[in-house]
């Protein structure tokens, strides 16, 4: 050192900054889109033993693919990037887009905080949102079809006798088909089994959870009374079209 030259000491500042949860949820909702959350279990109804993969019973009320849905909450959720893929899973082949979301901590209509899981859904909040699908099924001897979609309309229906049917001929309950007069597809007694419908019908489209990018995402925060803590941030996921 330069005799006489001035010494500078370098001070570091106490001051500690934090992350605004509330600032990141707000980007969120400002920037999102509103989603209903329905939470995703699988459904015990009908099983005898804990390790049992087979499911027992036919499709009842609110059960789809072996799982129970709960509506949850309104959520809006932040779409930050999309890719096309096809996977097969224990509950169908997801097939088409999947995206990356972030999910605020809290439903946009409580304080309830959110939590997501695998085969969780994510229904579009604006109902009137509905894409088409046809399909075959096997008619039942109970008067009720289950499609592989809850239909909201039916466009075209049809057995394998050429026979056509119209609203007259069923109601739609639960996204289900409810035959409400005796014109409906006959039993066929050679081959028993009921006769074969081609169906082209509108649905509600709804994302599944993938998995869990950010499972636990935590940071330090401080809370009113200036005490530094650990807190639950925004979620990530992805998800794919059902």
């Amino acid at each position: 050192m330069v005799a006489g030259a001035t010494t500078y000491t370098k001070v570091f500042p106490s001051e500690q900054h934090s992350f605004d949860a509330d600032a990141f949820d707000e980007a969120i909702r400002t920037q999102g889109i509103k989603f209903v959350h329905y939470r995703s279990m699988r459904c015990p109804v009908g099983l005898t033993d804990r390790d049992d993969m087979r499911r027992p019973h036919p499709d009842h009320s609110g059960c789809q693919n072996g799982f129970i849905y709960t509506r949850a909450g309104v959520i809006t959720i932040l779409f930050t990037g999309n890719s096309a893929a096809e996977k097969r899973e224990d509950y169908g082949v997801l097939d088409g887009s999947s995206v990356s979301v972030s999910i605020p901590r809290h439903y946009d209509d409580t304080t309830e905080p959110c939590y997501l899981t695998t085969y969780d859904r994510m229904y579009l909040d604006d109902d009137s949102i509905i894409v088409p699908n046809w399909q075959l099924f096997e008619s039942s001897l109970t008067g009720r079809e289950k499609l592989s979609y809850p239909a909201v309309r039916i466009q075209d229906l049809m057995d394998s006798n050429g026979v056509r049917y119209d609203p007259s001929d069923y109601d739609i309950v639960d996204g289900d088909i409810v035959w409400k007069t005796a014109n409906r597809p006959k039993f066929n007694t050679e081959l028993n089994k009921g006769a074969i419908c081609g169906i082209r019908f509108l649905y509600r489209p709804y994302f599944l959870v993938d998995r869990l990018q950010h499972e636990i995402r935590v940071a330090q925060l401080e809370d009113y009374t200036g005490e530094r803590k650990v807190h639950r941030m925004p979620q990530a996921a992805t998800l794919v079209r059902e």
